[in-house]
């Protein structure tokens, strides 16, 4: 995974196109996201984790802004390629939140309602279940996120 090249690319998605509520910060995105692909460090886990629930959602009402829909890809791709064992432990327990007890939030963001944008991030993820497959059978995955990842495709199963 190319932190430097991924985080080019954050940087230049327009995050605050997806206005939402009147809680969210789109010049906050970037920096979440960035955090979590470079995690290198167990303690600063929960910090980047409530960072990226924050900064795509409200963390404490568990709901998800319209963003969600284009950090997802991100997040999904620490989850399975991140760079190190803790990145990818952040991002399945941010997967595995958004999944099975977030819901949407949209404020006044007109291109999705609740309903369309709570099946976009159903989608996202659910097409990930290959590659989440894959990883629960590498060897040299930690069992803690191989354990994650079987959760998070236990959700899937069960909608």
């Amino acid at each position: 995974m190319d932190i430097k090249n991924i985080q080019k690319e954050i940087n230049r998605i327009g995050w605050k196109s997806f206005s939402g509520p009147e809680y969210y910060e789109p010049d906050r995105v970037s920096g979440a996201l960035s955090s979590l692909i470079s995690l290198k460090k167990e303690s600063l886990n929960d910090e980047v984790y409530n960072d990226v629930l924050s900064a795509i959602g409200n963390n404490h009402a568990g709901t998800y802004y319209p963003a969600v829909q284009k950090a997802l890809k991100y997040i999904i791709q620490t989850a399975i390629s991140g760079n190190t064992e803790i990145a990818k432990n952040c991002a399945l327990n941010i997967l595995i939140d958004l999944y099975a007890s977030f819901c949407p939030e949209i404020g006044n963001y007109n291109l999705v309602n609740s309903e369309e944008l709570e099946q976009k991030v159903l989608n996202i993820i659910e097409a990930s279940k290959e590659k989440l497959n894959n990883f629960i059978n590498d060897e040299l995955e930690s069992s803690r996120n191989r354990q994650l990842a079987k959760e998070l495709l236990d959700y899937v199963a069960e909608k």
